[in-house]
């Protein structure tokens, strides 16, 4: 995301690190009741900064910015394999004109 600094926020639909118990190095996807709890936070987030475009970095923040009523773009998450992917999506949209992505790499 470097490359694109300073035109972007990254925010977690939860805001810390999720990981297996005893193991903070880890990553897990965040729990329903997780991004329940912290839904109030992302909306709030949103409606300060009131972003021209909002990019869903993995499922699970699709999902989050579903529950809000936005239709995000989406990206694959990096963890677990998805770095190539992410970045190609990533790399995608900022070359996109506006409605042309693809999610072609999700």
């Amino acid at each position: 995301m470097a490359t694109h600094h300073p035109h972007f926020l990254a925010w977690n639909c939860v805001p810390f690190h999720p990981h297996r118990p005893g193991q903070p190095l880890s990553n897990r996807p965040p729990t329903k009741q997780e991004i329940a709890k912290y839904m109030p936070l992302l909306e709030e987030l949103i409606a300060l900064l009131q972003p021209q475009q909002v990019i869903a970095v993995g499922r699970s923040a699709e999902r989050a910015l579903a529950q809000i009523g936005l239709t995000p773009l989406a990206v694959r998450h990096p963890a677990h394999g998805g770095a190539a992917a992410f970045r190609q999506g990533v790399e995608e949209i900022y070359r996109a004109p506006t409605g042309e992505y693809s999610n072609a790499y999700y």
